[in-house]
């Protein structure tokens, strides 16, 4: 993994509000965000930008992927419950 970053990720959200990611790093084929308890959810991307829905009450991982599998950025959103 580089040095690269997203551009903006919250840092926490809203049980029931989406994740939205923008500024995905070059070359992102998915985007997937991962719980402490092993559940992957797949984000929808569109343009530079990406959204997870449904998350669960807990901090995430929140990856972009190349098509060939490597971690391109990776960086973590808590969901609370309000």
């Amino acid at each position: 993994m580089s040095g690269v970053t997203f551009q903006f990720l919250p840092s926490a959200v809203i049980q029931g509000d989406d994740v939205v990611v923008d500024g995905l790093p070059e070359g992102t084929a998915e985007v997937l965000a991962r719980t402490a308890f092993g559940r992957v959810l797949v984000g929808t991307i569109s343009n530079d930008s990406a959204r997870v829905s449904d998350l669960p009450v807990g901090t995430h991982a929140i990856e972009a992927n190349s098509a060939d599998g490597k971690l391109l950025v990776e960086d973590f959103v808590g969901v609370r419950v309000s």
